[in-house]
């Protein structure tokens, strides 16, 4: 069976003809594999109302202020269009590491370096840098590094804090040990970053290998007629991105086994991880766009990849209302559009309204919804109707204030 991801994968590999060198040292695995966080995703201000005269409650007689809500198109196709390795991957010695050289080493250059560093944040930094900290680093909130109003909120709600919770948090703490790319680094010393220690340095031959297989699932997402068409050639571009980062670790060979004696076997041997047995006769076993007449209206950069696009349409953006990561709420002139992870579209559509989102983030507490739901436990069908909390103005991504709007980040001067 070929999924959509390998299918990706193989088609990228055909287009381009790239020869990819698999380096076999597991100090560079593992060196890679630090460097791989995620996506950064969180609500730095939880809370704007838009004032202008577009707006049906407009304020003459305070200052105008406006909402625009931006995306980029193809961000992934962006990233992979770059100079990405391909071959040559070495380490440096001391004595070859020069920071001087690697600063003027040009975004397209033929060679690149991956660095272990260590950097400072200076304090001078922190207020202008706090709605979007530098260097984002998978962490554990703990409950003593919640702010007293956070507590409150699950204190409310009954809930105890988690004593440990990893994720992905823009912070302004000095950097130990961090893993990044050469341009990143630039990037991160031209906005006043402290460099204080340069720990290892990988360097690669690199050239935008994949920009003509980019390119090319962008020219026919472009020509698409269909929504199936649109999603199948973007899934091709962010399929491929994906098989990059796969964590091999997590995959699971399971054998569907029907006979006692296969069983046996199985659960004897060293790999035997776990087994479930769904009947007397069946056990698994496990191993382990703007409109035309609008002022701004111009398609020159339209579907251009790395370019930032009004996401309303020129719809003016009347009030954003965000509780946590990938939970909030945009009322604009004719719409409203909500997200809320983990409720389907279905419910979140007709349960939740930009209502709803407001009076969450200023009473505190938290909204459930109702669904019915068909579901299986060991090849059993049954159907059920199931509650669920879905907004809370709980979230421990940030230092939130005692307004419960406005925050600050982990490690901001502020919070001593």
């Amino acid at each position: 069976m070929l999924t959509s991801p390998s299918l990706a994968w193989q088609a990228a590999l055909k287009m381009t003809d790239v020869k990819l060198d698999l380096f076999t040292d597991i100090d560079m695995h593992l060196f890679i594999e630090k460097g791989i966080r995620g996506g950064v995703s969180m609500n730095s201000h939880r809370h704007s109302e838009a004032n202008h005269p577009q707006c049906p409650n407009y304020d003459a007689s305070e200052a105008n202020k406006y909402i625009t809500y931006l995306d980029a198109n193809n961000l992934y196709g962006w990233a992979m269009s770059q100079p990405l390795p391909v071959n040559n991957f070495e380490w440096l010695s001391p004595e070859e590491i020069s920071l001087q050289q690697i600063c003027q080493t040009p975004d397209d250059a033929t060679t690149g370096y991956i660095l272990e560093v260590g950097m400072e944040y200076p304090p001078e930094l922190h207020d202008l840098h706090n709605n979007y900290p530098l260097a984002p680093e998978r962490m554990s909130i703990t409950p003593n590094m919640l702010s007293p109003t956070a507590l409150n909120i699950l204190n409310e709600m009954n809930v105890q804090p988690a004593s440990k919770s990893e994720k992905l948090v823009p912070n302004l703490y000095n950097k130990q040990n961090y893993v990044l790319h050469y341009r990143n680094l630039k990037l991160y010393l031209s906005l006043g970053l402290k460099l204080t220690k340069i720990h290892r340095v990988m360097k690669f031959t690199q050239r935008c290998w994949l920009k003509d297989y980019i390119n090319f699932n962008t020219e026919q997402r472009k020509h698409a007629k269909t929504a199936f068409e649109k999603d199948f050639f973007k899934l091709l571009n962010n399929a491929v991105y994906d098989k990059t980062m796969e964590n091999l670790r997590n995959r699971v060979k399971v054998d569907i086994v029907q006979t006692k004696k296969r069983a046996e076997k199985l659960v004897a041997s060293p790999a035997f991880h776990a087994f479930t047995i769904f009947d007397e006769n069946l056990v698994a076993v496990q191993w382990k766009d703007y409109p035309k007449d609008h002022p701004l209206y111009s398609d020159e950069n339209k579907k251009k990849i790395g370019y930032f696009k009004d996401e309303l349409n020129g719809q003016p953006c009347l009030e954003f209302i965000g509780l946590r990561s990938k939970m909030y709420s945009i009322l604009s002139e004719r719409d409203e559009k909500q997200t809320t992870k983990g409720i389907c579209k279905s419910v979140r559509q007709q349960q939740l309204k930009h209502v709803n989102y407001r009076q969450c983030l200023f009473s505190r507490k938290p909204s459930t919804v109702s669904r019915n739901r068909i579901g299986s436990e060991k090849h059993h069908i049954f159907s059920m109707q199931q509650s669920k909390r879905a907004l809370s103005a709980f979230d421990d991504k940030r230092f939130l204030l005692e307004d419960g709007v406005t925050s600050l980040s982990y490690g901001h001067y502020k919070i001593g």
